[in-house]
């Protein structure tokens, strides 16, 4: 997991964008054809259950929740979070599931993000990417 994520996470429980009191990252802990289908053949970098480990392993985090789809968009439509957070390369009227959320009363928040720091951009670094 990049640091990013980390950053983004710890953000959303404990940084001033939101004060949580329940956090279940949805985004991007899809199973490993439709990551490798999204992000290209080398990717995901972990399997799964890694995934899962390191984010379980954060203090911020109460559930995790593994989704199928291209995105998380049907996972935030049933849950109709308060707050849905996502990393600042988007904006509120691109996060998937951000209308549901909206609609049902949430709002979106969108976080920056930690310049230089991505999994694309560490496996660029690496050599993994052109």
């Amino acid at each position: 997991m990049a640091e990013l994520r980390g950053s983004v996470l710890q953000g959303s429980a404990a940084g001033p964008a939101c004060r949580a009191d329940h956090l279940l990252p949805g985004g991007r802990i899809g199973r490993a054809s439709e990551v490798r289908r999204l992000k290209g053949a080398t990717r995901p970098v972990n399997p799964l259950e890694h995934r899962l480990s390191v984010l379980g392993m954060l203090e911020c985090v109460d559930y995790l929740v593994v989704f199928s789809e291209d995105t998380p968009e049907t996972l935030y439509c049933e849950v109709l979070p308060q707050v849905l957070v996502k990393g600042g390369d988007y904006t509120a009227a691109q996060v998937a599931g951000g209308e549901c959320v909206s609609a049902a009363g949430g709002r979106v928040a969108i976080l920056d993000l930690v310049p230089g720091l991505s999994s694309t951009r560490i496996l660029s670094k690496l050599g993994e990417f052109d």
